[in-house]
């Protein structure tokens, strides 16, 4: 079972955008807001930027931008 559908009441899915985090959010249509950190996150995160799923944070940006952008992800 999807730990994402088993949960009801799921609005967003904060990852570091591993493909198996992102393959369950796009099944099951959550949006993702998503930090990368290692190569393969960082262009799975272009990705998510390019299908409009989601929100992608740098690391080094995340305290600045957290309230904004995650405000955003959940209008």
């Amino acid at each position: 079972m999807l730990l994402i559908k088993a949960q009801k009441n799921v609005k967003c899915f904060v990852t570091d955008g591993s493909q198996n985090n992102i393959n369950e959010a796009l099944y099951t249509g959550v949006p993702l807001f998503v930090i990368p950190s290692t190569s393969d996150q960082h262009f799975n995160a272009r990705l998510i930027k390019f299908m409009d799923v989601g929100i992608v944070v740098l690391r080094e940006d995340f305290i600045a931008d957290f309230s904004t952008t995650f405000g955003e992800l959940m209008k």
